[in-house]
């Protein structure tokens, strides 16, 4: 609506997965994991923390998507577990005249954000201007760490198939309706 975009359901490039992400990812084809140059994450931390298994939360198990040399990017502050996941993460800040202030956090096992050249892929930009620039690349940076790999990090694998799924938060839905004209069934009640 607002930034005039559709999504490509129709381009057979995109791969579409709706659901409950504690389960989807555990139905993703075995060739998939370690596979992705760019993994877009739009959830709330809330999600993000969620099982998948016992052992990996929903953004373990979503950076384990990626290639060695993969970027994945998330909305919002998230530099603390960002950092705890990936050698390198960055933290763009920029102001959006729709939704105000926006954070986008980048992580990377083999990207320096802040060292590594940038490309211009040819992608027209409407609301900020070149940033392959040298002179403005660096502007909207607000953090940046080179981070070293936590045994932790080291320790996370991709799930194998079967994986059983121990705990997941439930969805609960609460109806308030009034002035009803259908009979409710009693036998749920």
């Amino acid at each position: 609506k607002h930034f005039k975009t559709r999504p490509h359901f129709d381009d057979e490039r995109v791969e579409w997965w709706f659901g409950d992400a504690t389960k989807s990812l555990l139905l993703l084809p075995q060739e998939y994991w370690g596979s992705f140059d760019l993994v877009l994450v739009d959830l709330s931390e809330t999600v993000t923390s969620f099982s998948v298994t016992k052992e990996l939360d929903v953004f373990d198990a979503l950076s384990l998507l990626m290639k060695p040399e993969g970027v994945l990017v998330k909305n919002e502050h998230y530099m603390e577990k960002m950092s705890s996941l990936f050698d390198y993460s960055l933290e763009l800040f920029y102001d959006s005249p729709v939704i105000c202030s926006q954070v986008l956090i980048f992580g990377s096992n083999n990207v320096d954000f802040f060292h590594d050249p940038v490309y211009d892929h040819g992608v027209d930009t409407f609301l900020y201007g070149n940033m392959h620039d040298p002179e403005t690349r660096y502007d909207l940076m607000h953090a940046y760490r080179k981070n070293l790999a936590p045994k932790e990090k080291c320790d996370l694998k991709i799930p194998e198939e079967p994986t059983q799924q121990d705990t997941a938060a439930g969805i609960l839905e609460i109806v308030n309706a009034e002035n009803v004209t259908i009979a409710l069934d009693e036998s749920i009640t």
